[in-house]
């Protein structure tokens, strides 16, 4: 059975344990330590200053950001509308067809019933104009392929634009419809049968890769797909990465998908008639390591919060390999929180041990990975833990302060996905994705 939407219940978890010493280690997960003698050689972010240390209740205070009050950034002179030159590889499989706008679900409760303190209060307004910010620079069909343009929309989800010849088009929508994207198309005809590629340069880097990413943006399994002149729903797409699935393989994107998409007992059978449900994804997914994985593990991580919290949202227990899977991402959220560095940082080493150094880039990659999946993992407790703030206090001020430099796509994307996701649920917010008419009634406000 479906979901077409969620209603979640709050389910509070547990807190994690104190800090762990430094020699510590998790004899279960094989996790190594590396002393600082074996990581890279370090090196400093220019023109980083600390980050702000708070505790939701108390007001101290912190370190002031770089022109924390004099940067607005809604109205940088090189932001707003960008009109492209119309190209024929920006065409949608039908001619002339615009997909129509997706909406996603409404997104879970919060229950964050907190004072703010006025850093608090200052570090949501800044990671919201941060956010904002980098929404007035949407990407180009012409010039991104498939996977970029996916790493585009799970920064902001269904608000998500792209410009497609000489106007603006729903992100979503256009990849639903298998619009090119620098002269590529995702999806394919397999018989008959909705596919995707994958593996291809250009396309998905992983199997279930786009699917997890309509998951985590909450897109109805009814939303409209057309490729090859058929008409399809993401419904039909759910069913493709069912029958796809393949023992001993990396199936962290089909578990944060289908525990999305499908009631968490459910049991379905793949195309050479093998059974399969959720708890034996985690089951193959805790057989793989962490180390190694992609993007340091982290996403991996996220797949087995997805298990958790969709199992929780059914009022179901959380036994057998949910069970397993929380105490394994219980150990790896301290884990990762014990390899934070001075600066709010996470290691530049993902999470094969400490590592202090790399650029702007390099950190913002491993810190953002790292702080999405948590933003997403964490209970809700957890939210306001100091090392949760300082982590997203120098992930905004880093992307503020190093907002001229032309980011890869990937990690820019997961790490503002990361900002939305804790907007959402700590600060029960959202920033306002910035379209030219957004931008044009804000001007005409402040006159």
């Amino acid at each position: 059975m479906k979901r077409t939407s969620r209603h979640p219940q709050i389910v509070r978890a547990l807190g994690v344990g104190a800090v762990c010493a430094a020699t510590w280690a998790v004899p279960q997960l094989g996790i190594p330590w590396l002393p600082s003698s074996l990581a890279a050689e370090p090196a400093v972010i220019s023109d980083v200053e600390g980050p702000v240390l708070v505790s939701p209740r108390v007001a101290v205070n912190p370190t002031k950001p770089v022109d924390a009050e004099r940067i607005d950034l809604s109205t940088d002179s090189d932001s707003g509308a960008f009109v492209a030159p119309s190209t024929e590889d920006a065409m949608a499989e039908d001619a002339g067809a615009i997909p129509p706008a997706v909406e996603e679900a409404a997104s879970p409760e919060t229950t964050s019933d907190v004072a703010l303190s006025p850093e608090l209060a200052l570090l949501r307004d800044r990671m919201r104009a941060c956010a904002e910010y980098y929404s007035q620079r949407p990407e180009n069909a012409s010039e991104r392929d498939p996977w970029s343009v996916m790493h585009a929309l799970i920064a902001y989800g269904a608000d998500t634009e792209l410009i497609v010849g000489s106007q603006r088009v729903n992100a979503i929508g256009w990849m639903l419809w298998n619009g090119k994207c620098r002269g590529q198309q995702l999806l394919y005809l397999d018989k008959g049968r909705l596919a995707a590629h994958v593996g291809k340069q250009g396309t998905q880097g992983h199997a279930g890769q786009f699917l997890a990413m309509l998951a985590q943006w909450r897109v109805s399994p009814e939303a409209s797909m057309k490729v090859g002149g058929r008409d399809f729903t993401v419904a039909d797409f759910i069913e493709y990465e069912k029958r796809t699935c393949e023992p001993k393989t990396e199936l962290t994107f089909k578990l944060i998908a289908l525990s999305y998409y499908l009631e968490s007992d459910e049991t379905w059978k793949d195309e050479k008639g093998r059974t399969w449900s959720i708890p034996r994804l985690i089951q193959e997914e805790l057989a793989q390591p962490i180390i190694g994985a992609a993007c340091g593990g982290t996403h991996r991580l996220t797949g087995h919060a997805y298990a958790i919290r969709m199992r929780q949202r059914d009022g179901k227990p959380l036994d057998g390999q949910w069970e397993r899977a929380k105490a394994f991402l219980d150990d790896y959220h301290e884990y990762a929180f014990s390899l934070q560095n001075a600066d709010g940082s996470m290691s530049c080493n993902w999470f094969r041990g400490r590592g202090d150094w790399g650029d702007a880039e390099r950190r913002v990659e491993t810190t953002g990975h790292t702080f999405e999946w948590l933003a997403y993992s964490l209970p809700e407790e957890q939210l306001f833990d100091p090392r949760m703030v300082r982590m997203a206090t120098f992930l905004t001020n880093t992307l503020i302060q190093n907002r001229k430099l032309a980011w890869e796509i990937g990690p820019k994307g997961h790490a503002i996905h990361g900002l939305n996701i804790y907007l959402d649920r700590a600060f029960d917010t959202k920033a306002e994705y910035i379209t030219p008419q957004v931008a044009r009634k804000r001007a005409e406000a402040q006159r």
